[in-house]
């Protein structure tokens, strides 16, 4: 008897461990989804929007998308230092290893990463507003992210030449280097009609 209740319990825990890898596998014909970065810090506004070829703008500047930098709190954590980045395990690359040199007066840098579904195009939207009353921007790129790729985006601002440029980049991982390869494909968006 406890040898039927014994091996009743293995073929139980076998049954169970088989399920739990199936329902870690992705669906068969799933696809895997895209990953996106994107740096923000106070002062740079940074906004994307699922779905969309173009970008929301009203009184109070961009809406409707997902607020990477630029809110309230975002801003009030930049500006005091303690903005935290929110991460999901994409590859360190030279931006995320060297971003404490993006941090500026009452301004630290952070990034937050996000799952975005794969050949399902999205806007990202920029904007550059300090203290100063230097001002650039908007400036917007849409593209559509490939399964499984990992994207890394941020405003590069020169500051002598008050010059702002939008980078986007595929981050691309192999087992000696992550280098990061600019997205061709990307194309400047403009604001919704």
């Amino acid at each position: 008897m406890t040898k039927a209740i014994i091996l009743k319990s293995v073929a139980i825990l076998i049954g169970i461990a088989l399920a739990a890898t199936a329902a870690a596998e992705p669906a068969p014909g799933a696809e895997t989804p895209a990953r996106l970065r994107l740096f923000g810090q106070n002062g740079i506004g940074v906004m994307f929007y699922r779905n969309s070829t173009c970008y929301k703008t009203g009184f109070l500047g961009p809406y409707g998308g997902e607020s990477v930098s630029g809110g309230l709190v975002d801003a009030f954590s930049s500006f005091i230092g303690k903005a935290n980045n929110t991460v999901i395990g994409m590859p360190e690359t030279v931006n995320t290893k060297m971003q404490n040199e993006k941090d500026g007066l009452l301004s630290k840098a952070y990034y937050k990463e996000y799952t975005v579904k794969p050949d399902e195009i999205l806007t990202i939207f920029t904007a550059l507003g300090d203290a100063s009353g230097f001002h650039c921007g908007p400036i917007a790129f849409s593209f559509t992210p490939k399964a499984g790729a990992d994207y890394e985006g941020f405003l590069e601002v020169n500051w002598k030449e008050k010059i702002c440029r939008f980078n986007l980049n595929e981050i691309v991982k192999s087992d000696q280097s992550t280098d990061l390869v600019s997205v061709n494909t990307a194309y400047r968006s403009s604001r919704c009609e």
